[in-house]
């Protein structure tokens, strides 16, 4: 991984360039897109380091590759992580919107290259454009729309669907591919992900062995790559 953070080149027009393909950013009009990513301080985070933490206030941040682990702050500080996220994954608003502390924690689970919009500067230039405020209201309205996306998945009663429902959400893939990609590989163990979806150790691994042999995933070390995420939709839609 430290050659990884020591080779990556480029990384404000490869930035750029994955966060006006994916995520809240790509869906906004491209001036707003160009004056925010005008603004933006490119950084990367090696695995295990925090890249926003609850508590604190500042400006929003935008995942542009790499996998990050959210974590709330209103749990216990030993609590399982909530949520998975890839490129094109933004947080943040909060302070923004409400002048409050964060909730949530992110912290780096691969190498991720990432941009941090300063508070002070995204103010100014949302005081010069006020009607851009609408693109942060949605910005903080996909994030309630994951959350009850997330909530919904944790009451199926099948741990089968339930697990692959999870998983898909981690990849980005829940309920559709990002454009142009196939595979989406999930930085994940298999006991954190039977935390995170509600079930034993051994109820997940037959789920995932299952789904193995049918050529619908690949188990790795600390990873799960999905080969086949619309077939993985059609077992959680329709059992």
């Amino acid at each position: 991984m430290r050659g990884w953070m020591q080779n990556y080149s480029g990384d404000a027009a490869l930035g750029r360039t994955s966060l006006l393909r994916h995520g809240w950013l790509s869906r906004t009009p491209a001036d707003f897109q160009e004056a925010i990513l005008d603004l933006a301080q490119w950084r990367r985070s090696a695995p295990g380091e925090s890249i926003i933490l609850a508590g604190d206030s500042g400006g929003i941040c935008g995942i542009a590759a790499g996998t990050v682990e959210l974590l709330s702050g209103l749990g216990p500080a030993d609590g399982a992580g909530i949520h998975l996220a890839n490129a094109g994954f933004w947080a943040g608003y909060r302070p923004l919107l409400m002048k409050k502390p964060r909730r949530l924690s992110i912290i780096a689970r691969s190498g991720v290259v990432w941009a941090s919009i300063p508070q002070a500067q995204l103010l100014r230039l949302l005081a010069e454009h006020p009607g851009w405020w609408r693109h942060i209201a949605e910005l903080a309205e996909e994030a309630g729309e994951l959350a009850t996306y997330a909530l919904a998945d944790m009451t199926l009663q099948d741990s089968r669907r339930r697990a692959i429902a999870v998983l898909l959400r981690f990849g980005g893939c829940r309920f559709s591919s990002p454009p142009g990609e196939h595979d989406a590989e999930v930085h994940i163990s298999h006991g954190e992900l039977a935390t995170m979806a509600g079930m034993s150790r051994n109820t997940l691994s037959q789920v995932l062995g299952e789904q193995a042999e049918a050529g619908r995933v690949v188990l790795g070390y600390r990873s799960i790559t999905l080969r086949d995420p619309d077939a993985l939709r059609q077992i959680v839609d329709h059992g």
